[in-house]
């Protein structure tokens, strides 16, 4: 008969355990661990007003003056290579997701990388979901400004899972779920 009891008891406890209801935080960190995301490409995007003022800096309309810009140009030329240029990336991301619906976003961990492939920098980037169907890839495209880059720096992409709860704040998706 003890036995039964003990079996009753606990039996009750893991059904009321299984019958807790999810808090928010719980659904989404859920639905977060069911997506993935792949770093597919990354350019750097051209800037073509800057490149319009460097050629219009050149030109010059006296043969004395020419031959001062000329050095001073190559001055400036040795002062941009000592500093890193700062430019805008295009990162070019694969996310899929096995949920039955998909969060409205997710957000994701971009890491600087410098050639020895050490973290140099890193962001946090919310990607934008609400259309993505389960199980199908779709690329989404991510503008990064004013970022310094150096010749063999690179990017890697990771989603966290877990995120600590004192860090949930910092991703928007944990704010604006509402299923």
């Amino acid at each position: 008969m003890r036995k039964v009891k003990a079996v009753v008891i606990i039996s009750l406890f893991l059904l009321q355990i299984s019958c807790k209801k999810k808090s928010q935080a719980e659904k989404v960190e859920e639905m977060r661990s069911k997506y993935a995301v792949k770093l597919n490409s990354w350019i750097v995007k051209e800037d073509v007003a800057q490149e319009t003022f460097e050629q219009e800096d050149t030109t010059t309309e006296e043969i004395d003056g020419e031959e001062t810009k000329a050095a001073e140009g190559e001055e400036n030329q040795e002062t941009q290579e000592a500093v890193p240029k700062k430019v805008t990336v295009l990162l070019d991301f694969l996310v899929r997701h096995s949920n039955s619906e998909p969060l409205p976003g997710i957000t994701v961990e971009v890491y600087q990388m410098d050639k020895n492939k050490q973290k140099k920098r890193e962001f946090k980037i919310y990607l934008p979901t609400e259309d993505l169907l389960p199980n199908i890839s779709k690329q989404i495209t991510y503008e990064l400004k004013d970022i310094e880059l150096e010749d063999g720096d690179g990017f890697a992409v990771e989603i966290i899972s877990p995120v600590p709860p004192e860090q949930r704040g910092e991703y928007k998706e944990f704010n604006q779920h509402t299923g």
